[in-house]
């Protein structure tokens, strides 16, 4: 009332402050505070930045002992991000080609960081003096690895190479070890990549011709074109042969005595027919007569059926273990209460439920025990003379008499 007075001669009225709703706050959260993207954006341009201009330090050093062979290698970003990594060599390599596969690791890991300027630290003199022109690469795995690299190190704007002494690389040289004897990932801390071939190693490359004749060219010369050999013999087996089979676009067919034609398929064709049918996608790793049958019925054929998927069969390695056989059954046994279809049958009255058109209130259903098979119908009442109509009509005359119709007598 004080206040009232003294500020009324001012021409000054005084109204107290409401509370301030939640929204005002959320709108100056919004206006002054930077988004997740925005954030994200400027993260990838400093790390750009850095990866781009900044100096990368990679140190190196590799391990090959009776156990095996190992590589090392940390990455320091000129922030002082440090990433580790062990590798584990499934070859066998010497001192010097394990130190050249982990220079090699380390260059790959670096340029798909898209690092444009390093500076290599390893303490392997040979390598050091070999990569500065010092040292002759005379071996040939030698010069082979130091092509390698010397191919990885035009892909940085600035590459440096160093040694240092054995002392100060003690901790590339911990992943090293760590990598020649573990041959499991079980460090949650430094993953353990596994290199199964040797860097410097070319693709292998198998040509496969066949320059033999298959049983299937004489048979198709003749239907196609009536080409025959110059033995009489022979051609007079071709012409035998050849009632049985008959060319449908452009592949020749055998025809079977109660199937449909059989597609002829060459010895290769065949072996993968039966690596198939066996173990692969429709395999079960059934026996030789088994085998040979299912390929027939599949629609193939060729004349050396059965004794290819005999040799097929003793090939297979899990079809020569030997182990006894169970023949106890699985569980208990049970007896089947309904041991075919509609034999027995289950009734039930349903209701009283709401009016439905037509005033039903009940529903008087019969299920199958065996197929679970549901007969239901809908009336007003339900009186002996509606159970025997429904029965003889929806039961007796779509299924057949059946044996046993179970009921609770409507209790």
């Amino acid at each position: 009332m004080k206040w009232a007075v003294e500020l009324s001669e001012h021409d000054i009225s005084f109204h107290l402050r409401s509370t301030m709703k939640s929204q005002e706050l959320a709108d100056f959260v919004a206006d002054f505070t930077l988004s997740e993207n925005v954030q994200a954006e400027q993260k990838l341009v400093a790390l750009a930045d850095e990866t781009t201009f900044g100096k990368w330090t990679l140190s190196v050093d590799g391990s090959s002992n009776i156990k095996g062979s190992g590589l090392g290698l940390v990455l320091s970003s000129p922030t002082g991000d440090i990433m580790e990594q062990s590798i584990h060599c499934s070859f066998r390599a010497t001192n010097n080609e394990a130190e050249y596969e982990a220079l090699i690791a380390g260059l790959d890991l670096a340029k798909s960081l898209n690092v444009r300027s390093i500076k290599v630290l390893s303490d392997s003199q040979l390598v050091v003096r070999q990569m500065n022109g010092t040292y002759e690469a005379r071996d040939r795995r030698m010069s082979a690895y130091l092509n390698k690299v010397k191919q990885l190190q035009s892909t940085f704007d600035k590459f440096s190479i160093e040694q240092i002494p054995r002392a100060e690389n003690t901790r590339v040289d911990a992943l090293a070890s760590l990598g020649s004897t573990t041959t499991t990932n079980n460090s949650k801390s430094v993953p353990i990549v596994h290199l199964m071939s040797p860097s410097i190693q070319e693709p292998e490359i198998l040509a496969l011709v066949d320059n033999g004749r298959s049983w299937i060219e004489p048979i198709f010369n003749y239907l196609q074109a009536y080409i025959l050999p110059d033995d009489r013999v022979e051609a007079r087996k071709i012409k035998a042969k050849s009632a049985k089979f008959s060319i449908l676009y452009g592949k020749l067919y055998k025809k079977s005595f109660t199937g449909p034609y059989l597609r002829c398929v060459t010895p290769r064709e065949a072996y993968d027919v039966l690596k198939s049918l066996h173990y692969e996608e429709c395999g079960n790793h059934s026996g030789a007569r088994s085998l040979s049958n299912r390929a027939i019925t599949a629609g193939y054929y060729w004349p050396t059926m059965q004794t290819d998927s005999q040799n097929h069969v003793k090939s297979c390695d899990k079809c020569q273990w030997f182990a006894p056989v169970s023949h106890l059954p699985l569980g208990m046994l049970n007896s089947i209460s309904t041991p075919w279809p509609f034999m027995k049958w289950g009734m039930d009255i349903v209701g009283k439920l709401p009016a439905a058109p037509g005033g039903v209130v009940y529903m008087l259903v019969l299920t199958d025990y065996f197929t679970k098979w549901v007969e239901v119908s809908a009336y007003q009442q339900i009186r002996d003379i509606e159970v025997r109509d429904f029965v003889w009509k929806h039961i007796i005359c779509r299924f057949g008499v059946p044996r046993e119709i179970v009921t609770d007598n409507g209790s």
